[in-house]
């Protein structure tokens, strides 16, 4: 089983918003990380044709351009944002959704029940979608991509507004699918996807700029991770000259996580890298600086 994108473009203008991406993923986890308008949700709509572009998207033999409702029978798809009827219950919303999807009503209540107790919804199928809180909504939202057990899940920050009990949850129910499902997840947050992802792709720029395993991709910036105490006074400074992933107080001295390639102090020691400071080595100059600067 392989969803295929071969030389996936979309141009607005004179931009690109996906440049020349060229994937082939199976059964697992594939996590595509990138700060904000990298090209995440462009790349997304294009591969379950919501957007025109350039270039093709396979489905083992089955081609999304020629036949696009046999390649949607096997998709699943949760948006950033998705539109739902506001007055709608979540049970009258999902039996919608089942009916757009032509799933069978038995089978549909079915999976409607089993995907509601997992996401802890069972008690709020009978209250109105505009009653509910962006986390819950964000659960049903799981729910509506899961209804057809598709063999593709795409799934736009999916975590995004959920509380950190939420998206362990989640995190575990997507780990239960990846031995049998491609599931395509893109987000920011690095923290929900380093547990899970059988491999990341990083996007910069409407580029996959790599692609490769966890292990893999830390290499990359093996010695580049340092830690160091300095002085409160010059805590500022090191701020504005390094890319610091994060900070804390210690006694009278601020503790630093840098990334650079060369050793910002001589005191500075080298650690073991993880996906925030790999992230931060190519987003830094993409980020607000109190994000960049996390305390």
């Amino acid at each position: 089983m392989e969803l295929v994108l071969e030389n996936m473009n979309k141009k607005y203008k004179e931009c690109y918003a996906v440049k020349n991406v060229n994937v082939t993923l199976r059964p697992g986890i594939h996590a595509l990380l990138g700060a904000n308008g990298s090209g995440k949700t462009t790349l997304m709509r294009l591969i379950c044709g919501l957007l025109k572009g350039q270039g093709s998207v396979h489905f083992d033999d089955i081609d999304m351009n020629s036949e696009y409702e046999t390649f949607a029978s096997h998709l699943g798809y949760m948006p950033q944002h998705f539109g739902y009827y506001p007055h709608y219950t979540v049970k009258e919303f999902l039996e919608y959704m089942a009916i757009v999807k032509n799933l069978n009503s038995d089978y549909s209540q079915k999976r409607i029940q089993l995907l509601s107790e997992k996401l802890g919804l069972s008690d709020k199928l009978n209250q109105k979608m505009k009653t509910l809180s962006g986390g819950m909504l964000r659960r049903v939202g799981i729910i509506q991509s899961l209804l057809n057990e598709p063999d593709i899940l795409i799934l736009d920050e999916p975590t995004a507004g959920l509380d950190p009990k939420e998206r362990i949850i989640f995190r575990n129910l997507i780990a239960s699918l990846s031995t049998s499902t491609i599931v395509l997840l893109s987000t920011h947050i690095v923290s929900d996807i380093e547990s899970i992802a059988d491999d990341i792709l990083i996007m910069k720029e409407g580029e996959i700029i790599m692609h490769g395993a966890y292990d893999e991709l830390l290499k990359i910036i093996d010695g580049k991770v340092w830690e160091v105490n300095v002085p409160h006074q010059d805590a500022a400074l090191f701020m504005s000259k390094y890319r610091v992933v994060r900070s804390h107080h210690v006694a009278n001295q601020v503790n630093m996580r840098i990334v650079s390639d060369h050793q910002p102090h001589p005191d500075a020691l080298s650690v073991s890298p993880d996906l925030d400071d790999l992230y931060l080595y190519y987003f830094a100059e993409e980020m607000p600086y109190e994000t960049s600067h996390k305390k």
